[in-house]
């Protein structure tokens, strides 16, 4: 598979998850709909969200599965993107316990987990403007490359308001 198709579903994964986290905050469809419904649109928010930001953060944090899109496939040494590794350990097993699969840690939550939501979009798209950079700079996205400006004056954006 080429870098360009590679490429393609990380953009997808960095666009849902800005898209999710402005919709969980500024969403009319939230506010007009009777509770019921508001608590299912919230709901598929977060997990939206919170899947899209595991997605990225296993794809900053260079996943060892073989199958797994990497940043390593798009830079060949991390130290050339600054700041772009994120870790945390206890957020990693907190969002899994929470969105994988049935577990007792989900039964704490009432309504929403409790995610500093703004502070995983900030720390993730952070490293997207980075990544953006580097792959604009090195003239690895050829055919994405409006796109690619585009997301990262909007993210440019994001991140200084």
């Amino acid at each position: 598979m080429t870098n360009d198709r590679l490429l393609k579903h990380v953009i997808y994964e960095m666009k849902m998850l800005y898209y999710t986290y402005g919709v969980q905050n500024n969403a009319p469809i939230i506010s007009s709909s009777s509770p019921n419904e508001m608590e299912s649109i919230r709901d598929a928010l977060y997990t939206s969200f919170l899947l899209h930001f595991r997605n990225l953060y296993y794809f900053f944090n260079d996943r060892h599965y073989s199958d797994d899109i990497k940043i390593s496939t798009f830079v060949k040494d991390g130290k050339d993107i600054a700041g772009y590794e994120f870790t945390d350990k206890d957020l990693e097993v907190h969002i899994n316990k929470c969105l994988a699969h049935l577990t007792k840690d989900r039964l704490k939550f009432e309504g929403a987990p409790e995610f500093d939501f703004r502070y995983m979009a900030l720390s993730i798209i952070s490293r997207c403007v980075t990544f953006f950079d580097y792959i604009l700079r090195h003239d690895i996205a050829k055919s994405h490359v409006s796109e690619i400006r585009e997301l990262r004056d909007t993210f440019s954006t994001f991140l200084s308001s």
